[in-house]
């Protein structure tokens, strides 16, 4: 009876596993289709957990990573399903928009270009791995150019839409992206990602009352998603309840201890409230996991100010003039001279160096490859990945990029 009873339950665990994952495969599948990008992957993974190897899971789990820029984690699971055989031609087809996506436009333009021209079943997908792509690598006229053709195809297509407030983003044209993103939710009400963007630039534009009830209803949505929790500390800490912040603060910290925009956060509420020690703890880590942070390291500034610490305030205001005079450099390579000279390692080269310094690191690396994929003997470039490999303790690639870039000896 006892054996039957364990069997039973058993069972029924199992039962019940299965009916979860099917809830979650066609739930993140019927998102997937909406472009509802953050809510398909968390379904897909969840399916995962129980079914972690069918081809089918893992091939929609890697078109929403891709989309969310997992570009990584998005190959592992293409690269898990390629050997079932009906799925082959929509993998090759993935890897094409993943490597446009990513960033390698030139390099697949002319077969997606000759999909497009055939109104391929693919067609939006086409177009919007090419429109992430060029804005991702700050070609914003030829992104302007196919988003005005996608839109002329398919008008009311959301994603287009969304893609549009993007690129005003990328413009600094904050009140145009906000209206694109207001126009996604018009239509599709459900959609997570035009929502946590149009919270961020409300954020951005210190318009906190309107980000509120947006940032309220993505916390019921995903309640675990990290960037959504600093949002909502952002925005009660702005129209007054700081209690509340400190709270949402401290309880995602607990979970995301190395999570650098909530130590920011919450460092910036301890110098406010006058607890300087815990500020500076908190803004150090902040700081050091995200190198590139102005406010931030403003915030440290403070922090050492108010501690009399003299030197190193001083030494922060000298990495902050860094970081604006970096941030410059970069708005003046991607406004003037990438669309000048789209093509040319110089431009390449230095976007990558000034992303590096910034603490975008993998960004950094693609544009250094992208400039050797231009000019392989590219010498700026190959001293650049050799001082990088060098800091990294990988000396063997250091020597050889050293080598390639004509130096005999190491940079101080």
């Amino acid at each position: 009876m006892i054996l039957a009873l364990v069997v039973l339950g058993i069972a029924g665990k199992v039962l019940f596993d299965q009916g979860r994952a099917w809830h979650h495969f066609r739930a993140g599948k019927a998102d997937l289709e909406r472009h509802h990008n953050l809510k398909a992957s968390e379904h897909l993974e969840a399916c995962l957990q129980t079914w972690p190897r069918d081809p089918d899971v893992l091939f929609l789990a890697a078109r929403a990573l891709g989309r969310l820029d997992d570009f990584e984690k998005a190959e592992v699971y293409l690269k898990q399903c390629e050997a079932t055989p009906r799925l082959a031609e929509n993998v090759a087809l993935q890897r094409i928009l993943l490597r446009a996506a990513r960033g390698d436009v030139d390099g697949v333009r002319g077969y997606c270009r000759a999909l497009i021209d055939q109104d391929h079943a693919a067609l939006p997908l086409l177009f919007e791995a090419m429109v992430r792509g060029y804005l991702r690598v700050y070609r914003l006229a030829e992104a302007t150019r196919l988003l005005e053709e996608w839109q002329k195809r398919q008008p009311d297509n959301p994603q287009a839409l969304l893609l549009l407030g993007r690129l005003h983003e990328q413009l600094n044209n904050h009140a145009e992206a906000a209206a694109a993103f207001q126009r996604v939710l018009e239509a599709d009400t459900d959609q997570s990602e035009a929502r946590l963007l149009l919270a961020a630039v409300l954020l951005d534009l210190r318009k906190a009352q309107e980000a509120l009830p947006h940032v309220e209803r993505l916390r019921e949505e995903l309640p675990r998603h990290r960037l959504v929790q600093v949002f909502l500390a952002r925005c009660l800490d702005q129209v007054g309840r700081q209690a509340e912040a400190l709270g949402v603060l401290d309880e995602l910290l607990e979970r995301q201890p190395a999570y650098a925009p909530a130590l920011a956060e919450r460092g910036k509420l301890a110098v406010r409230a006058g607890d300087l020690e815990l500020a500076e703890s908190l803004l150090q880590e902040a700081c050091l996991r995200e190198p590139g942070d102005y406010s931030a390291h403003y915030q440290l500034y403070l922090c050492l100010t108010l501690r009399d610490k003299k030197v190193q305030a001083k030494e922060v205001l000298e990495r902050m003039t860094q970081i604006d005079d970096n941030q410059t450099l970069i708005r003046e390579i991607t406004t003037a001279k990438m669309p000048r000279a789209p093509h040319n390692p110089d431009v390449h080269q230095e976007l990558g160096t000034a992303l590096m310094r910034t603490g975008s690191v993998e960004e950094g690396l693609l544009w250094l490859q992208s400039a050797l994929t231009l000019d392989p003997k590219h010498a700026r470039t190959h001293q650049a990945l050799a001082d990088f490999y060098m800091r990294q303790g990988q000396l063997g690639r250091a020597a050889r990029h050293r080598q390639l870039a004509g130096k005999s000896e190491p940079r101080p």
